[in-house]
């Protein structure tokens, strides 16, 4: 997936979520001079993201074949300069009620609803290789904003690279598995709150990912990952407990995780493989594609339990799949595609 079409899928939950903001009755008003103060910050980061998204803008065999050594190390010069400028933004007093609707169509916000925090989250692509044997990762920027008059911000460093076994691992925000989110929710258990939350990851050239995680808080420090996912192993035929879920899909599906708080479920696209010569891991997961049945997670004591298929008992229609960073052309076909998924699963199913 490209810059631009990655753009197009994240401003739509942006859209979505400042819907939401407007709702909310902030506990405190930002003053005249605190939105003065923070406006022209957030007139540079627009300027730095549009030069970010500008140098990341064409497909992917165009910025292959236009690739320049420097170019990777621009991507990264600018994004430290957004790290920096948004860190001067959110130090006005009670910046975190600031909406910063101008950037929203290049960065992530997610705000779970008792606005407790934020979590800022953007991407760099990274391009190395051959033209003929070139390979494509992507890298995030994350910062995570406790909501208090002054600032307390938690910095996320992406470490998704190194980590060997993510489904299984806790990790320190200097320890971060890096993606985009685009939503959450809260569950409480034993007196003590968890934040799910539902991220994006371009992965490599040849898929996506998408991510279901949780954070806990001891104090104002964040642990993201715990043993709450209760999940079915088709090769074990059996259940076991992860950190995290996975979803691992070829870079043209449109696929869906996100909790849907009418059926209080977690639902998402089921993936299979139809080339069943595809051999290896990384290969088997990029040509994984949605078959037309949505599972889901219900939340039992503490877990998310996987529960198989869940379209005919809870579900009306098929979920649509939600832009992550922006509407357009790929939502509706997103829409379309889902819409005919449908049909085809209420045929399988009567």
């Amino acid at each position: 997936m490209n810059m631009k079409k990655m753009l197009f899928l994240l401003v739509g939950l942006s859209m979505a979520s400042n819907l939401l903001w407007a709702q909310k009755k902030a506990p405190v008003a930002l003053s005249p001079a605190a939105i003065a103060t923070i406006r022209p910050y957030e007139d540079s980061l627009k300027m730095l993201f549009a030069d970010l998204s500008e140098k990341s803008i064409r497909d992917t065999l165009g910025r292959i074949y236009h690739r320049k050594p420097e170019d990777n190390l621009a991507r990264y010069e600018i994004s430290q300069q957004i790290a920096r400028m948004l860190i001067k933004a959110l130090k006005t007093e009670n910046s975190f009620y600031y909406p910063f609707d101008s950037i929203k169509n290049y960065i992530s916000i997610v705000e779970p609803s008792d606005q407790s925090f934020k979590i800022f989250s953007w991407p760099i692509i990274n391009i190395t290789g051959t033209f003929e044997n070139a390979n494509e990762t992507y890298e995030y920027y994350g910062a995570m904003q406790i909501n208090a008059p002054e600032l307390k911000l938690v910095g996320l460093k992406d470490k998704s690279v190194s980590m060997a076994s993510p489904q299984m691992q806790s990790c320190a925000p200097d320890n971060w598995y890096g993606c985009l989110y685009y939503g959450s929710t809260i569950k409480e258990f034993d007196g003590k709150k968890y934040y799910f939350l539902f991220g994006w990851d371009g992965n490599t050239t040849r898929s996506n990912r998408k991510i279901a995680e949780v954070v806990t808080f001891e104090g104002d420090k964040p642990t993201f990952g715990a043993p709450v996912f209760n999940v079915y192993d088709d090769v074990a035929n059996a259940f076991k407990i992860q950190h995290r879920f996975f979803l691992e899909y070829r870079k043209s599906a449109a696929v869906n995780l996100r909790y849907e708080p009418e059926q209080d479920l977690i639902i998402y696209d089921h993936l299979s493989n139809d080339d069943e010569k595809e051999q290896g891991f990384t290969q088997k997961h990029a040509e994984m594609m949605p078959d037309g049945m949505y599972y889901g997670f219900r939340y039992e004591n503490g877990v998310w339990k996987e529960v198989g298929q869940v379209l005919r008992e809870y579900m009306q229609s098929a979920p649509v799949v939600k832009p992550v960073l922006g509407e357009g052309r790929n939502a509706s076909k997103a829409q379309k595609s889902g819409v005919k998924k449908t049909k085809k699963a209420k045929k399988k199913n009567n």
